[in-house]
């Protein structure tokens, strides 16, 4: 428990993961539609931009590179098929 609400607890899903599993959710719901879901994590700390989803988790830029996030093509591309793959990927790269 932290030391804030009582009904906030550590072990709850985060905003993130709970957004992702609603979008999945109803991507699968509408049969008449195809989508191609791509997703990137990005933190920002100590001045350097970190895709958090990468396989090795690396530095995409520091300092000017942050300034110009939309010509930063290093992204992990995270396009897959279901909710399953994001849920194993931010457990593991959850420190």
């Amino acid at each position: 428990m932290t030391g804030g609400s009582p009904r906030h607890r550590f072990e709850d899903r985060g905003l993130i993961a709970r957004a992702l599993s609603r979008v999945f959710q109803r991507t699968q719901q509408d049969a008449d539609h195809s989508y191609t879901l791509r997703v990137s994590y990005l933190e920002i700390y100590n001045d350097r931009l970190i895709d958090i989803l990468a396989p090795d988790v690396s530095s995409l830029g520091t300092g000017n590179a942050l300034k110009d996030l939309a010509s930063r093509r290093k992204l992990a591309d995270k396009g897959r098929a279901g909710p399953h793959h994001g849920a194993r990927v931010q457990r593991g790269a959850c420190v």
